[in-house]
């Protein structure tokens, strides 16, 4: 359904794939005419919208499954460019077992947690013509909210 989000779908930013246990996600960035900045290249902001979505998602979807309701968003995010994307990108998003359990931990401890995430842009020939570190935070529901992602 996502797919379907303008901001995703104009920006031909497309998920591929999902794990059952939402700690998995595969994201394409398609090359476009909407895509393409001044030089024929992927535009910088396109290739930061698409490091964007999943985390928050997963995260949320990882708790909702333990019977846990958090609210979940990106708090920051930082990229690093490090060579023109002249093909499509893929990025494959991963949360670990032992990234839920520190969540875990902290949520308990604290009612909220905070966990970076590297992640990496690939060209079609696997070169990494992008880094993002994104900073995902979470939080316990307080009384009278709504559980959601922060998408």
């Amino acid at each position: 359904m996502l797919n379907w989000f303008p901001p995703l779908l104009f920006q031909r930013i497309r998920i591929e794939e999902v794990s059952e246990d939402f700690q998995y996600c595969r994201i394409r960035v398609k090359k476009s005419w909407l895509t393409r900045n001044l030089h024929g290249a992927i535009f910088g902001g396109t290739i930061f919208s698409g490091a964007d979505p999943a985390f928050g998602i997963m995260y949320w979807q990882v708790f909702a499954r333990r019977g846990e309701q958090v609210q979940a968003w990106i708090k920051s995010a930082k990229v690093q460019f490090q060579k023109p994307a002249w093909s499509s990108l893929v990025y494959e998003y991963r949360i670990t077992e032992e990234d839920v359990e520190a969540m875990s931990r902290d949520l308990d401890a604290n009612g909220k947690a905070v966990r970076d995430h590297v992640l990496e842009a690939k060209d079609e020939s696997g070169e990494v013509c992008a880094t993002v570190t994104i900073e995902t935070y979470i939080r316990r529901l307080r009384e009278g909210q709504k559980e959601a992602s922060g998408y």
